[in-house]
């Protein structure tokens, strides 16, 4: 019996989700991809076990999921949301299909996440606070004093 909490459905909208059509993953390239497991989950994701269905960053992440227990999952899931949210945010896309976005969440809280409160379907709205104008030039500025450094000192 497979103990794997997705169903054929949830690969499918993962597959939407996360851009997975011809074997890519977002835009991550193969060291990308590499890097991103490593360092934000601490998961090889080059690992022989999750090449069992093919090499690409598509199937190296579907092996994976269906090998993963429910927290794992959910882990991997809401890293690569935050990745596809930031990407997406930081170029202006806007959100082609919302009902698939909905389906996301609930299928993270299916797996026993929980959807931000944004995502909830309820009437409750996120409250997002102004900047102030004059801080946010003062930190550019110092954001762009800091990166005119040499390399040790501004790692420092």
């Amino acid at each position: 019996m497979n103990n794997n909490p997705l169903k054929r459905l949830d690969f499918d909208l993962l597959d939407y989700m996360f851009e997975m059509g011809g074997g890519f993953v977002l835009d991550f390239s193969n060291r990308t991809f590499s890097e991103f497991f490593a360092d934000e989950l601490n998961i090889d994701i080059d690992n022989a076990s999750y090449c069992d269905i093919g090499n690409s960053k598509a199937k190296r992440l579907r092996s994976y999921l269906r090998q993963a227990s429910k927290e794992e999952a959910l882990r991997v899931l809401n890293s690569l949301w935050e990745y596809r949210a930031v990407k997406r945010k930081r170029a202006g896309v806007e959100e082609e299909n919302p009902q698939y976005v909905s389906e996301f969440w609930e299928l993270i809280a299916r797996l026993g996440g929980k959807p931000p409160n944004h995502q909830k379907g309820n009437s409750q709205t996120v409250q997002v606070e102004k900047m102030d104008d004059h801080l946010a030039n003062k930190l550019l500025g110092k954001l762009m004093e800091v990166s005119t450094l040499d390399p040790q000192p501004r790692g420092y």
